[in-house]
């Protein structure tokens, strides 16, 4: 026996559809479709420097392929702690492009709280802005992760575009032991 729950807003809704219809598409392949259909158009604007689709889409596949080429796979679940910055959206689409998953944190955050969205994330890796270091430095020395392969064994990439030219002064921190191998620089 199915309960029917009230729904008394609907009748104010007019016109409009009390559903939607979505798209089976990933966030980054919807992104990347309006990119090849409007190039030219405006897609990030920052510090008063527009960047237009075309090159969002660029950076994004750069930013999946870097990541993918550090041993980041589908259902790898990275933590990316950085500001409001293009790079931060690159982050966020180029991961899914590749079928892993963003946990995005604010880099104010506390060393206590950021250790939580590790724990609750269960991330395999981070990123975040070299500035920021010091925290995941601190998160490794004092704290107790859930994952007992934490403790203080990372790889650290103070410039990122050493690695494909992505962008500049990034740090990733690969957090398990056992994934640990050298990267082709």
């Amino acid at each position: 026996m199915s309960q029917k729950t009230a729904t008394p807003w609907l009748s104010s809704y007019g016109n409009l559809p009390h559903t939607l219809n979505y798209s089976e598409k990933s966030m980054s392949a919807a992104v990347l479709d309006t990119a090849a259909r409007e190039k030219d158009f405006i897609a990030l604007s920052f510090n008063g420097r527009k960047i237009p689709f075309a090159e969002m889409a660029v950076n994004i596949e750069r930013t999946a392929k870097a990541f993918y080429h550090m041993g980041v796979r589908p259902g790898s679940r990275v933590l990316v702690c950085l500001p409001n910055v293009p790079q931060a959206i690159y982050c966020l689409y180029g991961l899914n492009r590749i079928g892993a998953v963003a946990a995005m944190v604010h880099p104010l955050s506390a060393v206590g709280e950021i250790v939580q969205y590790i724990n609750e994330a269960s991330c395999d890796y981070a990123v975040t802005l070299d500035q920021f270091y010091h925290k995941f430095e601190n998160i490794f020395r004092f704290h107790c992760i859930s994952n007992s392969y934490f403790l203080f064994h990372f790889l650290w990439y103070h410039k990122l575009r050493r690695i494909r030219s992505i962008f500049y002064k990034f740090l990733i921190l690969h957090l398990k032991i056992y994934s640990l191998s050298p990267l082709l620089i």
